[in-house]
C-alpha cells in the first residue's frame, strides 16, 4: 500500500508525516495540523483526489500547503486537469523514490 510505503520512506529524508485514509480523515486533519505537503493519491475510498484538493486548500490553516497528486497515468490532458484542480505537481504511479525526493525538495518551502 501507497500510504504504508511513505510512512517508511519520507522520514527517511528529515520530514515528519501524518497520514490520511480517506478523504474526510484529510480534511479533519488539514482543519487541525499544519502541513507543508500534501500527498494526495486520486483513488481515495470515499473520492478523488482531484475533488478534494480545492477543499484541502479552501479548509487548511496553511497558508502555503503544497499539494502533489499521485496518480496511475498522467498524459497532458491529465496534468492539467490536476493543476486545473489547485495541485502544485503531479506524480505518476508507481512512484520513484528518486523523483518524489527531487519534486519534495523542489518544491519545499
Amino acid at each position: 500500500m501507497l500510504r504504508t510505503a511513505m510512512q517508511h520512506l519520507i522520514p527517511r529524508w528529515g520530514y515528519e508525516i501524518n497520514t490520511a485514509e480517506d478523504g474526510k480523515r484529510a480534511l479533519d486533519k488539514v482543519q487541525k495540523f499544519q502541513f507543508d505537503i500534501i500527498l494526495l493519491d486520486e483513488q481515495l475510498p470515499d473520492t478523488r483526489g482531484r475533488e478534494l484538493a480545492p477543499q484541502l486548500r479552501e479548509q487548511s490553516i496553511s497558508d502555503s500547503m503544497l499539494i502533489i497528486g499521485l496518480t496511475g497515468f498522467v498524459d497532458t490532458d491529465a496534468r492539467q486537469s490536476f493543476l486545473d484542480a489547485g495541485m502544485d505537481e503531479v506524480i505518476q504511479k508507481p512512484i520513484r523514490k528518486e523523483i518524489l525526493e527531487e519534486i519534495v525538495t523542489k518544491l519545499k518551502p
